[in-house]
Parts: C-alpha cells; structure tokens; sequence
C-alpha cells in the first residue's frame, strides 16, 4: 500500500479549507484516510497551516511521500527542504528590478509626451506637398 501525505478539502464553494492527511495512494481526494493530522486555512492572512509534528516524522519516516502542494507548504514552514529551483509562489520584485520598471515607465511617457498623450501625428506627404506648391506662390506675390 503506497501511503501519501496530501489535503482533503472541506469548505464550502469558493472558501476552501484543507485538513492535511494520511491516505492510500488510490483512493479519492476526499475519500477515505488513514489519519487526519493537521489543517490549512488558505484563506487566513498570514495563512494557517497547523499539523502534528510527531505523526508528520513518523509517517515521512514510513516512506510516506508527500504531493507537491504538501511538499511546498513544508518547504515553506522549513520541515521539509525546498526542491532546487524551486520559485515562491508570487515572488517579490527586487529593488532592482522596480527600478527597471520605473526607468521603462519613464521612457514610455517620454515617448508619448509627459501628459500620457501621443505627440501630433507629423503632416502626410499629401499635406507637405500642399504647402510646398503654396510657398512659392506666396514669394512671387
């Protein structure tokens, strides 16, 4: 029997609330598990994330695997190491890069004149050959 660590969702639509649990590897998310072992609240701020050490240790020690979104929520809480190259899930923007993002702002309404607005379209060839047919017959006047 293949054992996971994974959530079985509780809650109504559009609220969900986790209780993280001991289940066979085949049997339905909300079905059948093993042993209950702890809660997560998405939904709190900061997020809860509640569960029994002891039984956690005991069941990783079994050979219990757990599922990524597991995986990541005990990489966060520092019980399991987070995987190499693994991203936060809403990284921060770094100074650097805000100021990256400043600069391309800047030039943007440069281009575009400081009010947001185009700068006036420069005249068509039709215009410019208009008022150059009118030019010399202002100066023989």
């Amino acid at each position: 029997m293949a054992v996971k660590i994974r959530l079985k969702r509780f809650g109504r639509k559009k609220r969900p609330f986790y209780r993280l649990v001991i289940a066979d590897q085949a049997a339905a998310r909300d079905g059948k598990v093993v042993e209950e072992i702890g809660t997560y609240n998405p939904l709190l701020e900061p997020r809860l994330f509640e569960y029994k050490k002891d039984r956690l240790d005991y069941w990783l020690g079994q050979g219990a695997q757990p599922t990524e979104s597991v995986e990541r929520l005990l990489g966060e809480d520092g019980v399991l190491p987070k995987k190499e190259g693994q991203k936060a899930r809403f990284p921060k923007k770094t100074r650097k890069e805000i100021e990256e993002i400043q600069q391309k702002t800047k030039e943007t309404n440069g281009a575009f004149g400081t009010d947001g607005k185009e700068p006036e379209a420069e005249a068509t060839t039709e215009e410019v050959s208009a008022t150059e047919a009118e030019k010399p017959a202002e100066a023989t006047a």
